[in-house]
């Protein structure tokens, strides 16, 4: 699927799931699930024709930047839990993540972005980073693997392991990627209304 998708079905699916409350509940959420659901795809390179990946971390990152700056204006979650990790472990999980990030950005595409292996490392450094990203950040990453899964090109999330699995539907930039867009933007507005309304 494209980055679109992605981030629309990876934060419809967060928000369905984790259910924020109040204003400052929805910024983690928010924050995780947008940078959980595009970062499997951080070994696409920025070339004519991905400029779809290159769409994705803008709009990942933009909804990541804004939603941290707002959580650090009103001490919100993310900046209480800042305040109350240890700076050496914050570091540590910094320097785990941006680790990870670089090996997925060289590796192979739908190789150990989209792996088991990436996941574990990417919650054990937001662990150490702050905790309120960490269940956001999963739900946005592994609603990621299952839309890829569901691709003709095999996802390998048994990495180091070569072989890889797929349901051989779709092919990923085609009508399904359309109907699973708009499936995720409705599903994202109809989540926040309902959240709000209930």
């Amino acid at each position: 699927m494209m980055s679109m998708t992605h981030i629309s079905i990876g934060l419809a699916t967060t928000l369905a799931i984790t259910r924020p409350d109040k204003f400052q509940d929805y910024l983690p959420v928010i924050a995780g699930a947008a940078i959980g659901s595009i970062i499997c795809d951080f070994d696409c390179r920025s070339t004519d024709e991905m400029k779809d990946a290159l769409y994705g971390r803008i709009v990942a990152l933009s909804l990541f930047v804004v939603s941290i700056v707002i959580d650090l204006i009103v001490r919100g979650k993310v900046f209480n839990s800042l305040f109350q990790h240890n700076v050496k472990l914050i570091l540590v999980g910094l320097v785990i993540f941006i680790i990870t990030s670089i090996f997925a950005i060289f590796s192979e595409h739908r190789s150990f972005s989209h792996s088991l292996l990436a996941l574990a490392l990417y919650v054990g450094a937001l662990l150490c980073i702050s905790i309120p990203l960490v269940i956001p950040f999963l739900i946005g990453y592994i609603s990621h693997i299952l839309l890829d899964i569901m691709n003709k090109k095999p996802v390998m999330f048994l990495f180091p392991s070569d072989k890889g699995f797929c349901l051989n539907w779709f092919y990923a930039g085609k009508t399904a990627n359309k109907v699973f867009l708009l499936f995720g933007c409705i599903g994202l507005l109809s989540v926040i209304v309902f959240n709000i309304l209930y």
